[in-house]
């Protein structure tokens, strides 16, 4: 029989009756053991990348008091931390036979906010992967060997992680509701763009990176700016080598924008709803296609139980008849 999804599957009891949130219905990742250590393995680049850029940023750039106000790196922290979850939950059901989102406790309380991560990792990265490559990247994107790992990594590569998820495990589409907080979520962080304006005078948004002689280190700041096409920076060090990393929201400042702002925040939640839909949907097809496949195997396995035995095969060659493939019906 066909299993179906249903949109509130994951908040059943017992929580992931179909142990989707652990397994996979490719080959290479079938055995619960290979996916925990690909995830875990994926967990571990992340974290990497995180604690390489927040040295970075205390140490080179100087700049480690803004690195939270970034959605970039919130959503990356997201990403790092769900695939640590579902790495050690898949490791220990290989292991131990043991499903811990069960048995832990506050079961339920960690398996809403399991899934609500779940939620935000297969949609925020395309968000983050669209508005950098379409509206923020610029010619210091490559500039330099750690600028080029850095947005790559942040910026390519947690959109593949993201497929990762929606393509090659069994985790259902999330639940409906999660659209809805997840654009709260998306509100809430327009409402930190506000705050960190007031209190640090930028739009969490103007790295100016000042490439000075060969001689000096490379230094990189946030200042206070005009908004406009590019970061103008206001203060006493000079801009004569400054090149704008253009990461500017100039679209949040009311000044500018008037009444388009709201235009342009309705426009970021229509695109999340979008992607929403789109990666629903390619869960719901991917888990379709993977029922049917298990569904024919098992019709297979049905039939070849009931194939005739070898005394009975004799009975075609004498009467001359064509005996049935391997794969048809009877």
């Amino acid at each position: 029989m066909r299993t179906r999804w249903h949109p509130l599957e994951s908040f059943s009891s017992p929580f992931d009756p179909s142990l989707a949130y652990v397994s996979s219905s490719v080959p290479i990742l079938r055995r619960p053991i290979v996916l925990a250590s690909v995830r875990l393995l994926l967990a571990v680049y992340a974290l990497v990348t995180l604690v390489v850029s927040v040295i970075w940023a205390d140490i080179v750039s100087h700049d480690i008091a803004g690195f939270f106000s970034y959605f970039t790196h919130l959503a990356y922290i997201g990403l790092c931390s769900y695939y640590f979850a579902s790495g050690v939950q898949t490791l220990v059901y290989a292991r131990n036979n043991t499903y811990l989102l069960r048995t832990w406790p506050f079961a339920k309380t960690l398996q809403f906010l399991h899934v609500w991560l779940h939620s935000t990792v297969v949609t925020f990265p395309f968000v983050v992967t669209i508005t950098f490559w379409v509206l923020l990247s610029s010619s210091s994107t490559f500039s330099s060997v750690f600028n080029t790992w850095n947005n790559i990594s942040v910026h390519a590569l947690n959109s593949v992680y993201a497929l990762f998820e929606i393509l090659l495990t069994n985790t259902p589409p999330p639940p409906l509701i999660f659209m809805l907080a997840n654009l709260v979520l998306l509100g809430g962080y327009l409402g930190v763009a506000y705050i960190t304006n007031a209190t640090q005078g930028f739009y969490s948004t103007c790295l100016v990176i000042y490439l000075t002689e060969a001689r000096h280190r490379v230094r990189a700041k946030q200042y206070p700016y005009k908004i406009g096409s590019t970061c103008s920076v206001s203060g006493k060090i000079s801009t004569r080598h400054a090149n704008p990393f253009a990461t500017a929201y100039d679209f949040l400042d009311p000044q500018q924008q008037g009444s388009f702002l709201a235009a342009y925040i309705a426009g970021i939640a229509v695109g999340y709803v979008i992607i929403f839909g789109i990666v629903s949907g390619m869960m719901v097809i991917r888990r379709r296609v993977a029922n049917k496949d298990k569904y024919n195997k098992v019709e297979g396995e049905k039939e070849m139980s009931v194939r005739p035995s070898t005394s009975e095969s004799t009975e075609w060659q004498k009467h001359d008849v064509e005996r049935p493939k391997d794969g048809d019906r009877w």
